[in-house]
């Protein structure tokens, strides 16, 4: 019983030393935006995606809003709940093919 715990811990032990690191894409995200301006989260949301964000110029960056995860997420998830939080405050993130971003008043 003890050689085959072994030989499973060295195969497994293999496999992840031989799996390559991961990409920034993958690796979670922690978010702490408390009472921030919808500005900081459209920065943050640029960082996540590296897309090219155009911003309307009738966009009001005077209101704030809350992002706190507990742990860290997957990017996926951070971007998505930066979208729906910022669509909750009114304003709407559509993406534009896989390179860029427009910001603008979400319609009512």
């Amino acid at each position: 019983m003890i050689v085959r715990v072994v030989i499973f811990f060295a195969i497994v032990g293999a496999a992840l030393a031989q799996s390559p690191s991961p990409s920034a894409r993958d690796v979670p995200v922690l978010i702490q935006l408390p009472n921030s301006q919808i500005s900081d989260f459209i920065k943050f949301y640029q960082s996540l995606t590296k897309r090219k964000v155009w911003i309307d110029a009738q966009l009001r960056f005077d209101r704030k809003a809350s992002i706190m995860s507990q742990h860290p997420i997957p990017r996926a998830e951070a971007v998505a709940l930066i979208k729906d939080t910022l669509r909750k405050e009114g304003v709407e993130i559509r993406e534009v093919g896989d390179s860029e971003a427009y910001v603008s008043s979400a319609a009512p």
